[in-house]
């Protein structure tokens, strides 16, 4: 992170004149309160910090009902430190309390920050794909913790026909940046020595897999990606979903 003081002048001049600029008629008043209200600086400085997202009384109603299954916003910003981009997509969330009192032991909560399998350091075995260096959109998913069991021993199209009614299979990037998450607020290794099928498909008709798992020799997991056929039909062969809004 970088002072104020060390941004070049040229920039902070720019950024100066774009705020006043959009301030407009009242910036009389805004100079005098960001002079002479410590509570009112405080405000301003931290919305821009965070990247302009504002308290909710429902996402802290959302992190008391998800536990542990949660990853918000905030937990994203004190762990990175300030945004590079808007947070505003993310200030609330879009299931109701019922939803969420439902699913708060079998899904994880999570909030998606606009980054690629590549930057996330997993695109080596997909480099050429589009999608590998597609960083989306921030939003919020309802990430399945376990697989459902009947789709064990079954292809992809019969998968995917099992899904409750109201859930879609994950892209590769949410799956991996929800099971990095989750690994680092908890320790736990979700979906750990399987191969869990995902959305995306390259131009062959392969399908982006991810294999989490620990050898005998690590301290921390490994998120291995790969790619494999819809016929093959295997024990640990399964399917991220999440619950649609």
């Amino acid at each position: 992170m970088t002072r104020w003081t060390e941004v070049s002048a040229g920039v902070i001049h720019a950024a100066t004149q774009r705020f006043w600029g959009e301030i407009g008629a009242n910036a009389d008043d805004i100079a005098h309160w960001l002079i002479n209200d410590p509570w009112y600086l405080n405000k301003i400085a931290h919305l821009a910090k965070s990247g302009g997202l504002e308290p909710s009384p429902f996402r802290e109603r959302a992190r008391e009902i998800m536990g542990q299954n949660y990853y918000g916003p905030e937990e994203e910003l004190y762990r990175l430190g300030p945004s590079l981009v808007a947070l505003a997509p993310l200030g609330e969330v879009p299931w109701s309390e019922e939803v969420l009192k439902e699913v708060r032991d079998t899904h994880l909560l999570v909030a998606v920050f606009p980054r690629s399998i590549e930057d996330m350091g997993r695109g080596s075995r997909v480099s050429k794909e589009p999608w590998a260096t597609d960083r989306g959109l921030h939003g919020w998913y309802l990430v399945r913790k376990e697989p459902i069991d009947e789709v064990r021993l079954k292809m992809w199209e019969e998968q995917r026909a099992l899904l409750p009614q109201d859930e879609e299979v994950l892209s590769l990037r949410v799956l991996l940046y929800a099971l990095t998450m989750y690994y680092s607020m908890t320790g736990e290794i979700l979906f750990e020595g399987m191969t869990v099928r995902c959305s995306d498909v390259n131009v062959d008709g392969c399908r982006a897999v991810l294999h989490p798992y620990v050898g005998y020799d690590d301290t921390f997991p490994t998120f291995e990606v790969g790619l494999r056929e819809d016929d093959e039909h295997e024990h640990d062969l399964v399917l991220a979903s999440t619950k649609t809004m």
